[in-house]
């Protein structure tokens, strides 16, 4: 799988270059030209650094490193897939939680735009567009965890998201006949 030679280039990358928590990235851009693969690789790769805690993402700023990276694979037989079903646990277990911080927090707005987003779910789903359905729950589940008000536990829910995100779309990819 291309994301996975991927993900060890960034590991070897920045372990070669040295970089240190709080540095910088290369691009999206960069990174893809450096290893000769897409973008979509490469988001790919940056979405499971981001899910295993290696990286964070900063809006309009790039990718900064949160710790240097030793076993990428978590020591689970050269797996670095998480299972599912763990993943939706986790993620279970968290919104649970932001559930009655939303409850103290929520604004209108808020509202308003999560009910569309479950429409735009509904919506999607009658039309068989996997992908738009991911999407709109990304963003659904954005908003619901802003309204938490705490960084570390919105960052958290959105790398899980993410890796989630990042897991239907490979597995709609295998599954689709080209």
């Amino acid at each position: 799988m291309k994301s996975r030679k991927t993900i060890e280039q960034i590991r070897n990358l920045i372990i070669s270059q040295n970089l240190k928590i709080g540095d910088r990235l290369p691009t999206e851009r960069a990174l893809s030209e450096t290893f000769g693969v897409s973008r979509i690789i490469i988001r790919e790769a940056i979405s499971y650094l981001k899910a295993i805690g290696v990286i964070e993402s900063r809006q309009g700023s790039g990718n900064y490193l949160l710790r240097v990276p030793n076993d990428l694979y978590n020591g689970q037989n050269g797996s670095m897939e998480y299972d599912l079903d763990e993943i939706i646990d986790a993620r279970e277990t968290l919104e649970s939680m932001i559930a009655k911080m939303f409850l103290k927090n929520f604004t209108l707005n808020m509202t308003q735009d999560m009910e569309y987003m479950i429409q735009s779910m509904e919506t999607h789903f009658y039309k068989d567009d996997l992908l738009q359905v991911v999407e709109s729950d990304v963003r659904f589940h954005h908003i619901f965890s802003q309204a938490c008000g705490n960084s570390i536990i919105y960052s958290f829910l959105d790398h899980l998201t993410d890796y989630m995100k990042t897991h239907v779309i490979n597995c709609q990819q295998q599954h689709t006949i080209p």
